[in-house]
């Protein structure tokens, strides 16, 4: 797979919000067969989102990605 890079990050932001989102609510949750369902729903999200991470990773992306945060993070102590 190769999908341009802006692509890749909006999918791998897209697919940890949903899985987090079902996550917490199937812990809040009290109904079991609701619980579930927002469990096959996290599930649904982990798969797309463990996918893009390693296209992301064999990419070099997410060493980029820390390279830059570093970066940001050192520029933002020297302040």
């Amino acid at each position: 797979m190769n999908t341009p890079p802006l692509d890749l990050l909006k999918a791998i932001r897209d697919h940890l919000a949903t899985a987090t989102t079902e996550r917490a609510a199937a812990i809040m949750t009290e109904s079991v067969d609701v619980a579930d369902r927002h469990w096959e729903a996290f599930d649904a999200a982990v798969t797309p989102l463990v996918d893009a991470l390693a296209e992301a990773e064999e990419r070099g992306m997410l060493a980029g990605l820390e390279a830059l945060l570093a970066t940001l993070a050192q520029a933002a102590e020297a302040r």
